[in-house]
């Protein structure tokens, strides 16, 4: 009896990982809070903080749930957060930070220098010789650390410090520029690193963020890390913007791919017709195929002051576009407008 069964995939309930990298001052922080807001939907934040006191400086803005974490910064004290989290109802999860983890006191670092310390002391060249082999015990409990993030079924965001970093070759000093201080295993994790500059205010630096499609056409330049940005991951992730498309195209099948019924003649409906942007006249189509539109349209959300009607001019091939542009708002309050089989969908 075959063991495996196949089915054409679908995009759904992806938990994403993403990054925010940048120097102290950049914004991450904020930015991270602002993200998860739109992510978690409604549903608790929660954040595990390595930063102290000043981790918390924002919590008179926004609500969430936050566990403190003090040296050492060993992966399994990471590991063990995420467990717990695992166990709970929460939306959203912020790491601010995991450089600690890499760089920090008693982190993945200073714990290999620990057990260079203890098998070879001041014995240089034995330490030289012991160096892959004190790498093993802090790379395994990177690893774990690395599966229980797989583990997590909400969105996740790393908060990563950042520095400027060269490269020498050859007597050659090359600038690498900046870079994100954590492990390689961990950065391969996110779906994305979005590399905030110095004093950025939250608006990412596109050219040196380490991105991939779609993010990087969802993403808009010279715009701050918000609210908006993350319920649009938030849509992706779990397949809205497919569920919607495929309705419209069933729809477009529904009343315009078929030839009408042969029946009696009749008086022509009345057309709705609006002045496209080049000033000539669209034809929408029958009033009831607009309102239907409409419906499908009501679906995205909250238009952000957009005129349902303009967004259809163009027939719906404008629609489908806004697919992305226009998904601004699945928060509770938005979500109470929508049409039940939308609600059904995001819960």
């Amino acid at each position: 009896m075959a063991s495996f069964v196949f089915k054409p995939a679908v995009r759904t309930h992806i938990p994403l990982i993403v990054g925010i990298s940048g120097p102290t001052k950049a914004g991450k922080s904020l930015s991270a809070l602002r993200l998860a807001t739109g992510l978690a939907g409604g549903k608790p934040i929660a954040m595990l903080n390595t930063e102290g006191p000043r981790g918390h400086q924002y919590c008179d803005r926004f609500q969430y749930i936050a566990a403190d974490l003090s040296a050492p910064f060993r992966p399994i004290r990471y590991t063990e957060a995420l467990q717990m989290l695992k166990t709970m109802e929460v939306g959203c999860v912020i790491l601010d930070s995991v450089s600690h983890m890499h760089d920090g006191p008693g982190g993945i670092l200073e714990w290999h220098e620990e057990i260079l310390d203890r098998v070879a002391g001041t014995d240089y060249a034995k330490r030289e010789r012991s160096t892959f082999v004190a790498w093993v015990e802090p790379k395994a409990a990177e690893n774990q650390f690395i599966y229980a993030l797989q583990e997590l079924t909400c969105p996740v965001i790393l908060c990563l410090r950042a520095k400027e970093k060269i490269k020498i070759s050859k007597g050659k000093v090359e600038e690498l520029g900046w870079q994100p201080i954590v492990g390689e295993r961990i950065a391969f994790e996110t779906m994305f690193t979005l590399m905030l500059p110095p004093h950025a205010k939250g608006v990412p630096d596109l050219s040196i963020s380490d991105m991939r499609e779609p993010f990087d056409a969802m993403i808009q330049p010279g715009r701050q890390l918000d609210e908006e940005l993350g319920a649009h991951l938030a849509a992706w992730s779990k397949g809205i913007d497919q569920q919607i498309g495929a309705e419209v195209d069933a729809y477009q099948k529904r009343v315009r791919g078929s030839p009408p019924p042969v029946k009696a003649p009749e008086a022509p409906k009345p057309t709705r017709k609006s002045p496209a942007p080049s000033g000539r006249t669209v034809d929408y189509g029958t009033d009831e195929e607009v309102e239907g539109l409409k419906g499908l349209a009501y679906k995205l959300g909250d238009w952000a002051g957009k005129d349902v009607e303009n967004c259809l001019q163009n027939n719906n091939g404008r629609l489908k576009r806004l697919q992305y542009e226009s998904m601004k708002t699945y928060q509770e309050q938005q979500l109470a407008k929508l049409p039940a089989v939308t609600q059904e969908t995001l819960v």
